[in-house]
């Protein structure tokens, strides 16, 4: 297995990387404990250049999101596709030295079932034909959700189309678990959690 750590970190219409302590925090300690590991951040124009230059055939989606944020979750899935590693989103503090794994999946706390749910804030598919048929379920499922779903549902729709609920429906298809727990290696600040939203919700 690669050993890469990829973050991304875009505009999308919050506070300047710069502002966000908790942000360069969890970079800091995550390239800390795993000194071993190289780490990638990407921002707009790099991770702009990597779609263009490798996954052009996915422009036609890319382009067309309707909020920047789509942007983080759908990239993920092809950064791992073509480079391997893992992907961690910025607001999970590291709090042991990775190992590798094949599988290795996030979790959510839902508040209204009260239990831990399938997430893609953290992502390690050591299989490039999985990420591959991965890439090729999120495409579909922006395709289908586009029309399924009204416009207005502005959560819902990134949700279904290329986040955590599309994730966890691939991953119930595929019959796949994490072959690793999520609470032994992050562990999430709740009040700075789901920058998605307040993203969403805050643009027309």
């Amino acid at each position: 297995m690669v050993k890469i750590i990829h973050q991304i970190f875009l505009n999308i219409g919050l506070k300047p990387l710069e502002d966000r302590r908790d942000y360069l925090n969890n970079i800091n300690i995550i390239k800390e404990l795993n000194p071993d590991w190289e780490h990638k951040l990407w921002k707009d124009d790099t991770l702009d250049k990597f779609v263009n230059d490798n996954y052009p055939e996915n422009l036609k989606y890319w382009n067309n999101f309707p909020y920047p944020m789509y942007k983080i979750d759908y990239a993920r899935y092809m950064l791992l596709h073509h480079y391997g590693g893992i992907y961690v989103d910025l607001d999970e503090q590291n709090i042991r030295p990775l190992i590798e794994s094949n599988l290795f999946f996030g979790k959510w706390f839902n508040f209204k079932t009260d239990k831990w749910i399938t997430n893609n804030n953290i992502l390690m598919i050591d299989d490039k034909t999985l990420c591959k048929e991965l890439i090729d379920y999120v495409n579909s499922q922006i395709v289908e959700k586009k029309k399924s779903l009204p416009s207005t549902w502005k959560c819902r729709l990134f949700q279904h189309s290329v986040s955590q609920v599309c994730f966890t429906r691939f991953s119930k298809l595929k019959k796949i678990t994490s072959d690793l727990d999520y609470l032994d290696y992050f562990k999430t600040d709740a009040t700075e959690t789901c920058s998605w939203l307040y993203s969403i919700k805050n643009q027309d």
